[in-house]
């Protein structure tokens, strides 16, 4: 038990160090949602946030991981799997003239000692426990003194942001004070992906960043590892955009290139030339983020009515994903048609369902017909209608916070005729964005 702590402990700090995102004693909800999609991004496992929270200690749980959970977590190491892992460990930590026996594989009988015991392979435990609470202590020295600084004058510490104009693209304008501190390393991360992250001039106090895509954000300031100050940023998206969805500069549509009148979608004379020459097909994506008010995720009703009838050889599934923005966390819908409900995944905060080990062929519709969606959620209780059908129900714990917004994609032309956002606890609250 107290190898299988102290493999976890190296498999915890390997996973940090992959990420270089902010010491993991600051991590909140919204850091394990990511981590959850990255794990699942390359290991097709879905690991709950609560399950990652527990790794980390966030919350108490005796139990030990099952096998499932420690293959994915070695799995994100590019690790076949969790004994391959700590094979490396042993790989890596083994000291000079020490054999190492195979993990599953030793096809020698143990030779016994006058009093029955397994001589050689006692003494590898007793080495390798040895060997892995050095490294354990070692690693827990070392976060520490890698998060350690000196502030001199704490009220001269500040840190802000302006945005330059409304809607995007839009750069904005970091304004911070470190002069009081001493340390190694002083970078802003600009939103949840640490990949956004660069280092500033602590003699400076001005840097600025382009935001090409809408949407909410939290910026942190960080010295070392540490996260030493953080604010909301929110960029707004100025009524609708439509964006192509390259990397890291999407296509914008112009007003001009798209359909108007009352229904919301991009021309398809301009979509397929945007797409011409493309071997793989990017999200379309519909944007509608903006300052509602306090409008809270756990009390809300969405009604969108919507169709993927672009026909194209990179377009067999005509996938939609229907994605509600939140402050701590977001809601992701997603719909195709029925032959692909097998690579669906539906999101509600803590709770993610894979179209591989649920059944969700109630997203799998016609979509060369409108379909109605309605999303109801009273106090994190979640009911889900496709037309007239209650097709899905269930509850999720982790508060979602604010609304911010809403992005609808597709995997083709898709168009949206309608969307109602409203309050569920305040039928006064009600928000037409498309309107028909």
């Amino acid at each position: 038990m107290d190898n299988q702590i102290n493999y976890l402990a190296l498999c915890r700090h390997q996973i940090e160090s992959k990420l270089q995102w902010a010491d993991s004693d600051h991590w909140r909800h919204q850091e394990f949602l990511l981590l959850s999609d990255k794990i699942f991004a390359k290991s097709g496992v879905s690991l709950s946030v609560n399950t990652l929270k527990r790794l980390w200690g966030k919350l108490i749980y005796e139990h030990s991981p099952n096998a499932a959970t420690l293959n994915a977590l070695a799995n994100f190491l590019d690790c076949e799997n969790w004994m391959e892992f700590i094979a490396k460990q042993e790989n890596s930590t083994k000291p000079t003239g020490v054999t190492i026996p195979p993990i599953n594989n030793r096809t020698n009988p143990p030779q016994l000692s006058r009093n029955g015991y397994v001589k050689p392979l006692l003494q590898w435990t007793t080495v390798s426990t040895t060997i892995i609470l050095i490294i354990f202590i070692l690693y827990r020295s070392s976060k520490n003194s890698a998060s350690t600084f000196q502030i001199d004058t704490p009220e001269r510490v500040s840190f802000s942001s302006s945005k330059v104009v409304h809607g995007v693209p839009n750069t904005v304008i970091f304004a911070y004070d470190v002069q009081a501190i001493r340390a190694d390393q002083f970078s802003i991360q600009q939103s949840w992906d640490d990949s956004r992250r660069f280092s500033i001039d602590p003699l400076k106090k001005e840097a600025t960043s382009i935001y090409y895509y809408p949407g909410y954000w939290r910026a942190k300031l960080l010295v070392d590892t540490v996260i030493l100050k953080e604010h909301d940023l929110l960029v707004e998206s100025d009524g609708w955009t439509m964006t192509l969805d390259h990397e890291p500069i999407p296509r914008y549509f112009l007003p001009e290139e798209l359909l108007g009148g009352e229904i919301l979608g991009v021309k398809e004379t301009i979509y397929d030339e945007a797409i011409q020459g493309l071997s793989q097909l990017p999200w379309l994506t519909a944007h509608f983020i903006a300052d509602f008010q306090e409008l809270p995720m756990d009390n809300l009703q969405v009604e969108i009515r919507l169709k993927n009838d672009y026909r194209a050889g990179l377009t067999t599934c005509r996938n939609v994903q229907i994605m509600l923005v939140g402050s701590e966390g977001f809601f992701s819908i997603p719909m195709s048609m029925p032959g692909c409900v097998g690579d669906l995944r539906l999101r509600f905060s803590d709770v993610v369902k894979e179209g591989r080990d649920h059944n969700l062929s109630a997203f799998g519709r016609d979509l060369d017909q409108w379909q109605q969606l309605k999303i109801q959620v009273i106090d994190r209780q979640v009911s889900l209608h496709v037309g007239e059908d209650l097709v899905d129900s269930f509850k999720y714990q982790a508060s979602a916070g604010i609304f911010y917004g809403v992005r609808i994609k597709f995997k083709g032309a898709g168009q949206i005729k309608s969307i109602c956002v409203k309050d569920s606890s305040d039928e006064m609250r009600v928000y037409d964005l498309v309107k028909n």
